[in-house]
């Protein structure tokens, strides 16, 4: 089975994972890296989780070792949780609270048992802005975590000041009502290239062109728009 890669805002949201150890703690650690907040249900935790709980903020504990007869205390455990791991030692915790999870049908995954979530919790790499997630469907953790390196390796640190620059550059161009949707795309292909060409940001001069090659063609397409209206009047 291939699963479809789905993108989800997790800013300020609370996600639960089962679990106080190793895996917990990678978990946690990526989805705090995406601004979510982490509760971690488990009778004890490893001790860097025990550390982070002391300094972080997003993160809080519910110090309970899940068991049989739990299902009644799993509903305030689940209510406003936006997704959850299963990352425990328990194969039979772990699917309790996927079932759990799934009747409300709250996104869950469990780390060893692909079979049975409803989502897979890809490995990353990160970049300012830009992601990339990579699973084998389960099928391979040893082959995505080479390929993540991989990808981790080959994309420079400039992608994150890239990223976050052009976001800036494309709300400009979005924001200039009378481009066509062609002009846009090629305005924003020009910049794609440009700043790929020197691996790095656009400078200052070469925003200042950008922003008056903007203006000129904002200019030029009013002008269009308006010699258009005119015909259209005089006929």
């Amino acid at each position: 089975m291939s699963y479809f890669p789905l993108f989800v805002e997790l800013s300020s949201k609370s996600c639960l994972v089962l679990g106080g150890g190793a895996v917990a703690l990678r978990r946690y650690q990526v989805l705090r890296d995406f601004g979510a907040k982490v509760v971690i249900l488990a009778p004890d935790l490893c001790p860097e989780l025990s550390r982070r709980l002391a300094e972080d903020d997003g993160l809080s504990w519910i110090q309970h070792s899940l068991q049989p007869g739990d299902e009644p205390s799993l509903v305030d455990w689940l209510a406003d949780t936006a997704l959850v791991v299963a990352a425990s030692d328990d194969s039979a915790m772990n699917r309790m609270l996927a079932a759990a999870a799934s009747a409300r049908h709250i996104p869950v995954s469990i780390a060893d048992d692909p079979s049975v979530s409803t989502f897979l919790f890809p490995a990353t790499v990160r970049r300012g802005l830009l992601c990339a997630g990579i699973t084998s469907s389960g099928a391979s953790p040893g082959l995505v975590q080479h390929l993540r390196q991989s990808l981790d390796e080959a994309w420079p640190d400039w992608l994150a000041d890239v990223s976050k620059q052009l976001q800036g550059l494309r709300q400009i161009v979005l924001g200039e009502p009378v481009l066509s949707p062609q002009e846009r795309r090629i305005l924003f292909d020009d910049m794609v290239r440009q700043v790929l060409a020197q691996n790095g940001p656009l400078d200052q001069e070469q925003l200042a062109a950008c922003r008056a090659r903007l203006t000129q063609t904002g200019q030029a397409e009013r002008a269009i728009a308006m010699s258009q209206e005119k015909g259209t009047s005089n006929d």
